[in-house]
């Protein structure tokens, strides 16, 4: 099975064309993903090193620059729900410091990882909410991420073919 892989930038504020890529996926219901990573400018990955040091690529967090997935549910033989991942650098129980941060998921959602390497993933239940899934990810980044964020992504699309 191919994917086709496209990659676009956008903005928190301007998230249009990522909405209809995820609500395409949706209706296809086949399990596509996309990847989204913030922008930063070179100062702030200059003081991601920084912080990092050399004794912090050893270390058991992860990356300081969250990085999210985004599966979309399918529908096949076997439904499979879609789901929400964060890997991040924010150490052990994330999900607990967002929840005290007012940063909270949808109840329907479930918890299935809040691991400081691997990251935080969601299994999100039907109905399929597009917009919530963005601003929880969007939130939850900037309160995850050492450094400023200005609101720009960059997506990479994973559509089958």
């Amino acid at each position: 099975m191919a994917t086709i892989r496209e990659l676009f930038e956008f903005t928190e504020e301007a998230r249009s064309p990522l909405e209809r890529w995820l609500e395409e996926a949706v209706a296809a219901a086949r399990g596509e993903w996309v990847n989204l990573e913030p922008v930063v400018d070179e100062a702030a990955v200059d003081e991601l090193a920084v912080r990092r040091g050399v004794a912090g690529w050893m270390s058991g967090r992860g990356s300081d620059l969250p990085y999210v997935t985004i599966v979309v549910p399918t529908s096949d033989r076997k439904p499979v729900p879609g789901s929400l991942g964060i890997q991040h650098g924010g150490g052990p129980r994330a999900a607990r410091a967002l929840l005290d941060a007012g940063v909270v998921p949808p109840t329907s959602w479930t918890l299935r990882q809040d691991h400081p390497r691997r990251g935080l993933v969601f299994e999100l239940a039907s109905p399929w909410d597009t917009s919530a899934t963005l601003d929880y990810a969007f939130t939850a980044v900037h309160h995850l991420c050492p450094v400023g964020l200005d609101g720009r992504w960059s997506a990479v699309t994973h559509r089958i073919a």
